[in-house]
């Protein structure tokens, strides 16, 4: 058994817990706040699904199980190192590529409402949290952690494939699984 490798897995498997509690209490607390506040004039509109918002929570789910099964599981599911490595990197390149899909059409949206407002005192900052009234704040910031953590969690992911594939398997392969 590699120590590097379970340690890596181990904190991969940390960040994908908290990527998936980030993803959960985003669709479960603030999806349903916004619609609320937008039913209430407290927001301009509901929040709309997108494709990318289902790519995201299905990556989440998929890559924790994954991870937690390397790290404590007697036997291999996928015996090719190198289809072990494509099966982990799709969910992880997901979860980056959404994301900054997302991020960019944020700061194309951002600017192009600040452009609209020419006379505007008061520039829109595209990811800052100003706002400092209890339940927005929250909202704002569990908002901008489901942007950001999922980035983080992929580019741990695929860290760990290329150390996996440089260093070999956490199992030796002469190892027998009883």
């Amino acid at each position: 058994m590699a120590p590097a490798i379970f340690g890596l897995r181990l904190w991969v498997a940390f960040v994908a817990l908290v990527n998936f509690i980030i993803i959960i209490t985003f669709h479960a607390y603030v999806i349903p706040s916004i619609n609320k506040g937008a039913d209430e004039g407290e927001f301009s509109q509901h929040y709309e699904y997108y494709w990318g918002d289902y790519a995201i929570a299905i990556a989440s789910v998929v890559l924790l199980p994954a991870y937690i099964y390397s790290i404590w599981g007697k036997k291999s599911l996928v015996s090719n190192k190198y289809a072990r490595a494509v099966l982990m990197l799709l969910p992880a390149l997901f979860l980056i590529g959404v994301q900054i899909h997302q991020i960019d059409d944020t700061i194309k949206f951002i600017k192009m409402r600040n452009e609209s407002r020419p006379g505007h005192q008061y520039k829109t900052e595209p990811f800052s949290c100003a706002i400092r009234d209890g339940d927005l704040y929250t909202i704002c910031i569990f908002a901008r952690s489901e942007t950001f953590v999922p980035i983080v969690a992929g580019f741990f992911a695929i860290i760990e494939v290329a150390v996996t594939l440089f260093r070999g398997p956490l199992h030796s392969p002469k190892e027998t699984y009883l």
